[in-house]
């Protein structure tokens, strides 16, 4: 686990239903005991900003339990990087662009690839169109970690506490659709709203998987 994913947002990293606190397991990290880290080793500005708009109008509960916005200051280390936007009239023509993309990839660049989605059905979509198109992938769920030359491909979850040079997110804008927020004068039930926040929450990690390209289809 690398410094970026220990604290400094590590609720808005909840990707699980109810999430966690430290206290849950007797562990008291009240006054200086604890401290959240706020230095991001991973990501540049251009796609945390990017990420962080997820999730700005949210807020979490800190491992010491505490209410904290999802938009905060955070330091850099990094600063290489870039988001691509892709937005297409139709499905057929989205995935079009995404292949293309993949097949342009440098020599060598597959290990250190990522295709990611929201659900086991965008997961199994994807892995057909992949392997139709000769492009070799690798699931995550079967991914120990070791050197393998092909793109990776899985869940938004099953992600979490990995990290990949280029990170394709394909019709990433349904996930926020599925996580999209209850207007105030709207009556949602409270699972309602945890279900869009959560959503919103595993959207924002699947985007800070991503060092060098951010690569976003609509």
């Amino acid at each position: 686990m690398r410094p970026t994913d220990c604290c400094w947002s590590a609720t808005a990293k909840a990707v699980y239903p109810g999430g966690f606190r430290l206290s849950d397991a007797g562990i008291d990290i009240r006054g200086d005991r604890g401290q959240v880290l706020r230095t991001n080793y991973r990501n540049s500005k251009e796609i945390l900003d990017t990420a962080l708009t997820v999730v700005a109008e949210d807020s979490f509960e800190d491992i010491d339990g505490l209410r904290t916005p999802g938009r905060r200051d955070v330091d850099l280390t990094y600063h290489d990087g870039q988001v691509i936007r892709v937005t297409k009239p139709t499905p057929a023509e989205h995935d079009q662009a995404l292949l293309e993309a993949l097949r342009d990839l440098p020599p060598g660049a597959r290990p250190d690839t990522a295709v990611l989605c929201p659900s086991m059905r965008a997961i199994g979509h994807y892995q057909r169109l992949l392997e139709r198109s000769g492009i070799s992938i690798c699931l995550l769920e079967h991914y120990d970690g070791r050197p393998v030359d092909a793109v990776k491909l899985g869940s938004y979850r099953r992600a979490k506490g990995l990290e990949f040079k280029r990170v394709y997110l394909p019709e990433h804008d349904a996930a926020l659709a599925n996580g999209s927020r209850t207007p105030p004068d709207a009556q949602a039930s409270e699972t309602e709203r945890e279900r869009n926040e959560l959503a919103r929450s595993q959207l924002f990690v699947a985007m800070t998987r991503a060092r060098d390209v951010l690569w976003l289809g609509v």
